[in-house]
């Protein structure tokens, strides 16, 4: 801009130099000449530079200045000169000018463009004018108020002045800058602008001019493509070389093109997104309606951008999340930055934003305003490198970025900025400072730290302007980020933005600008990145996932192409994405056999040295309250395979070889779940789920969802070393050298490295047979223990056991480790009952709770439990609250994404809460417990919350064989008695029967217990008789059984 010009009058037309240029023309294209194609183009440049003339003085009948406020007409006309400059360095600035006379009602300012044109009639803007340099303007004469501001940062300036006795008057009005963000290195833009219903030269006035006034230093004029009657978009025509052309020192221009495949009645299409910066427009710019509107439904956006990538393009989604090409062109890594709020489109940062933020995507936030400039919208981008087109979208692609329509934003975390990502070793403190500063008030500064809220600061009032400031000591565990925004919309405790109508919106609650708008502005994220420790929202995936497949089928049901192949092309963008997110985590589930809740180091142990399961609970979580779902081992398993109590399912007890019991085929396992979704599954060590094991008329483990199996029915025989009973895959393989453990870790190594399909993720059952008698040592886990037993030979058997399973599972985590897997993978490691009482696990522990396995006292059911979930759980915590093995499948299935069963009652729940650390599980029903061939006098358990039922059945005491027409009687018609209550918070070794004395709580959970003891034994199954004749005519009570030779 010429600073020394003088001030122009902005009022009249003049005629005679139109006139005047008319004949210039004609002269310069010589007697009896006309502008036809010979001269098109000298007329055009000719045209377009009386336009430009025509800038700063238009008529008053002119289309372009119709569209304004209402003027004074009929009054006496004075001049005001006007003239706007920095209160500090007197130097002329630009800015909006509102003139309100005696009426209260702004004035009507021909000479001057209109901030409200094209808007809606009632639009607050259209009383702001644009002043782009000091000048004339002609005013009713009478008492008048005028208010001034130059874009984001500088206050409100109020003067008066009373022409009432004068024709004219000079005024020079300070405006007061509270911030410069560009001496902070920040530059303003808007990525997303239409014109059209002007002519070019109009356009030209328009572009030149407006932006001045809004402090906006770069405009992306972009290309669009509608239905066929609405297609006079003359931003349409200006060529790179135009915008070039109309660029100045102080604003810049460049293209760009929106993209798009349009919506129909039903919402439905690929959605909008644009290229910015685009030698070449890309083929077609538009297809139509879009899918309800009747096609053509090819190309997808996908063909488009790979295309405009090509050519260099910067490619920004816009309009939020509408469209279905919004979540897989995020997912595949093919956008730059996302338009949040342009063209007045509504939605929410944790709708569109956050949630690829949690997946661990890096999103530069972006807007633009899309058709005209109807508010400030725009984003401010850091560079430290001349401003330029190109240097621009390299800091906008890069995230160093924040969008605002008023409130300027300043966020660091340490010496760290927005877009940077810093790098942590570990969990750590880091110093976040936050700064908000607007003309108007938005009422609070947020700090979001991975979707969530932590921190608040008001806005105060500093002279004209508000400012709000916040310093706060975020503490990372894990890999995340964290933005500043100032407040928007209704906030629920969470910090998560909800509106009645179900869709969360985040613009509007925080005050308005002075054209009317509801206030916004947000950072960019500062990212932090722990090794070993990805963020991944594993919620979020499944809701992203749910939509793409809903998507899905309406461009199934829907959309129209020419051939399979265009079908296959678009709908594999949907199928893709949809399997990158399921592409993870990896699972490894791993169970021991009879180890008791006390019987490792980290749960208490002073002696029994198990070093890696205790790194995995350093890094992990530990379960205090953790059971198995029955007694003993089959029962156990089945439940967790399953996700039901052992009963509803028919496994009642341990299931010895050829019994015709068996996890019956139509029952859901966690493994089918996760092949189903893709997963390469695999089942290591003991089975103990069919009694036909290997043989024809049962199913085998292939037959509940592993891809690959290497097990035995039970336990190895003869015993736990130099065992000749594994079977792999159905083919038995004879003897094999070496310990139980040992044989178990080295299969599930060989299938992690080599064996299994490396393009999936994986789901691993490793089920160890240590220390289930008959323990089997290795010499060397022994000789840690035989110093100090030297006179007792099982203690020392026992404990060397377990350790030697520790270093069997820890060659398994060191596999992960080596392989790049451990960062994700989930490990869950449990038992499948307390220990047992024979001559080797006399020395297994229960750290104090009474009984062991066979019984539903504590010490039979509680058992140890850890789960090490990288970048979520956070390392090194406990959680007393109550879990179990029914909660394995859908707290795995929740994990991966994975939908469970709904077509099945399930027993367990989510356990995720707990693992997170964010809440407690949300059961429908108590845990629940039967096993009617218990040691001890209760058969039926349930526990809720703190509280513990025990009863005893009304039938005959069941035989020692497995089933008999005795068993399954008692099964399916005993009645509960003789009940045993205990407080387990006050309580834990279950020592004080509270029946007696609190009769209020015994009902409600005896109530509780009979209805679940009811439905469970009405849906499980009634076996044929079938009596071991092992056992026949044996009268011998548990547990003493289980130890004596068989014969």
């Amino acid at each position: 801009m010429n600073r020394t010009r003088r001030p122009r009058y902005l009022g009249s037309y003049d005629l005679a130099a139109r006139l005047t240029a008319w004949m210039q023309l004609l002269l310069l294209l010589g007697p009896g000449a006309a502008p036809g194609p010979a001269h098109e183009s000298t007329f055009h440049r000719f045209e377009r530079l009386l336009d430009a003339r025509e800038t700063v003085a238009l008529a008053r009948t002119s289309s372009l200045h119709q569209d304004t406020a209402a003027g004074a007409g009929g009054q006496r006309e004075g001049r005001l000169t006007l003239r706007l400059v920095d209160a500090e360095t007197k130097q002329p600035l630009p800015g909006l000018v509102r003139i309100v006379g005696a009426s209260g009602r702004g004035v009507e300012l021909p000479g001057l463009l209109s901030r409200g044109l094209k808007l809606r009639a009632a639009h607050p803007g259209k009383e702001w004018y644009v002043l782009p340099e000091p000048g004339v303007v002609a005013v009713p004469r009478e008492q008048l108020r005028i208010e001034a501001f130059s874009g984001l940062e500088t206050e409100l300036a109020i003067t008066t002045v009373d022409l009432r006795e004068s024709s004219g008057r000079e005024l020079v009005v300070p405006l007061q800058r509270f911030l410069s963000a560009g001496r902070l290195g920040w530059r303003s833009g808007n990525t997303h602008l239409h014109v059209r219903g002007m002519t070019r030269g109009q356009a030209d006035e328009y572009l030149r001019t407006l932006p001045t006034g809004d402090g906006v230093e770069l405009i992306f004029v972009s290309h669009l493509a509608r239905a066929k009657e609405d297609r006079d978009y003359i931003s349409n025509s200006y060529a790179r070389a135009d915008l070039e052309a109309l660029s100045s020192s102080i604003l810049r221009f460049g293209n760009g093109e929106e993209h798009r495949h349009n919506f129909g009645s039903g919402g439905e299409g690929y959605g909008h997104v644009m290229f910015l910066d685009l030698p070449s427009l890309v083929h077609p710019v538009s297809i139509g309606a879009g899918i309800t509107g009747g096609g053509p439904d090819y190309p997808p956006l996908r063909r488009g951008i790979d295309q405009a990538r090509a050519q260099g393009a910067t490619i920004v989604w816009c309009h939020n999340a509408f469209g279905f090409e919004h979540a897989p062109d995020w997912i595949s890594g093919r956008l730059h930055a996302h338009n949040i709020f342009d063209g007045g489109s509504q939605g929410s940062y944790a709708h569109t934003y956050y949630r690829f933020l949690n997946l661990g995507l890096k999103v530069s936030f972006s807007t633009g305003t899309d058709w005209f400039m109807y508010d400030f919208s725009r984003v401010y981008v850091q560079l430290k490198e001349p401003l330029t087109v190109q240097n621009w979208l390299r800091g906008l692609a890069a995230g160093r970025t924040f969008i605002t329509n008023g409130p300027l934003l300043e966020l660091q975390a340490g010496r760290h900025q927005v877009g940077d990502t810093v790098a942590l070793r570990g969990p750590e403190r880091i110093a976040i400072r936050a700064r908000a500063t607007g003309r108007s008030n938005f009422q609070a500064l947020e700090l979001v730290h991975n979707g969530r809220v932590v921190h608040r600061a008001p806005s105060r009032a500093v002279r004209g302007h508000f400012v709000a400031e916040l310093e706060y000591p975020l503490a990372v565990e894990h890999s995340g980020w964290v933005a500043a925004r100032t407040s928007g919309g209704a906030l629920d405790t969470d910090g998560l933005p909800v509106v009645p109508s179900g869709l969360p919106i985040n613009r509007g609650g925080a005050g308005r600008n002075e054209l009317g708008e509801a206030l916004f502005s947000h950072t960019s994220a500062i990212y932090f990145d722990l090794t070993g420790r990805p963020l991944f929202d594993r919620a979020a995936a499944q809701a992203l996932m749910e939509e793409m497949e809903k998507n899905l089928r309406t461009i199934q049901a829907k959309a129209r192409f020419d051939d399979e192949q265009q079908r296959a092309e678009v709908t594999g963008i949907y199928r893709d994405a949809i399997e990158q997110l399921r592409h993870r985590p990896n699972i490894l589930l791993v169970v021991a056999d009879d180890l008791g809740y006390g019987d490792l180091a980290c749960f208490g142990h002073s002696e029994i040295k198990t070093p890696n399961l205790d790194r995995l609970a350093e890094a992990g979580l530990k379960l205090t309250h953790c059971y198995s779902a029955a007694a003993n081992c089959s029962p156990a398993r089945a439940a967790i395979m399953t996700g039901r109590t052992p009963y509803r399912v028919g496994i009642y007890n341990q299931l010895s070889m050829m019994t015709p019991v068996h996890l019956r085929a139509g029952e859901i396992t966690v493994a089918s779940l996760f092949k189903q979704a893709g997963y390469a599954t695999a089942q290591v060590g003991k089975w103990h789920l069919n009694g036909l094991f290997n043989l024809p008329g049962q199913p085998q483990p292939n037959d509940h969802g592993f891809d690959h199996w290497f097990a035995v029915q039970n336990n190895a025989l003869p015993n736990h070393r130099n065992p000749y009973n594994f079977v792999r895959n159905g083919i038995p393989q004879g003897p094999i050298v070496g310990y139980s453990s040992a044989i178990v870790a080295n299969e599930a190594i060989a299938w992690l490295t080599t064996l299994r399909d490396k393009s999936k993720p994986f789901f691993l059952y490793v089920a160890f047979n240590e220390p289930h008698e008959p323990i089997a040592t290795d010499p060397r886990f022994q000789s840690l223990y035989q110093d100090k037993h030297p006179d007792d030979p099982s203690r020392v058997a026992y404990y060397g056991n377990v350790t030697q399973m520790d270093d069997a599972l820890g060659r398994i985590l060191q596999t992960l480790d080596s392989h790049d897997l451990a960062k994700d993978t989930v490990v869950w490691f449990t038992s499948d009952n307390g220990p047992a009482r024979t001559r080797w696990h006399n020395a297994g522990s229960t750290a104090g709770l009474r009984e062991f396995k066979g019984h539903l006292y504590e010490g039979g059911i509680r058992v140890p439990g850890i789960v090490r979930w990288p970048g979520n759980i956070k390392p090194g915590r406990s959680s007393a609250q109550p879990v179990s093995g029914v909660d394995v499948l859908p707290t795995l299935c929740q994990i991966a994404g994975i939908a469970a069963p709904s077509n099945r009652k399930l027993d367990g729940a989510s356990i995720v809460p707990v693992l997170l650390g964010n809440g407690a599980v949300q059961r429908t029903k108590p845990l629940f417990w039967e096993f009617i061939w218990a040691g001890s006098r209760p058969q039926v358990a349930l526990r809720d919350g703190r509280w513990k039922l025990l009863a005893a059945l009304d039938g005959p005491k069941p035989k020692p064989a497995e089933w008999t027409e005795v068993n399954m009687q008692l099964i399916k018609t005993a009645r509960l008695t003789g009940f045993e209550l205990y407080d387990l918070d006050q309580d834990p070794a279950e020592k004080t029967d509270l029946a007696a004395a609190n009769p209020e709580k015994l009902a409600e959970l005896r109530k509780n217990m009979e209805a679940i003891h009811a439905d469970v034994r009405a849906e499980g199954p009634v076996w044929p008789p079938f009596v071991d004749p092992r056992y026949e005519q044996l009268r011998i009570e548990w547990p003493d059984y289980v130890a004596r030779p068989l014969r």
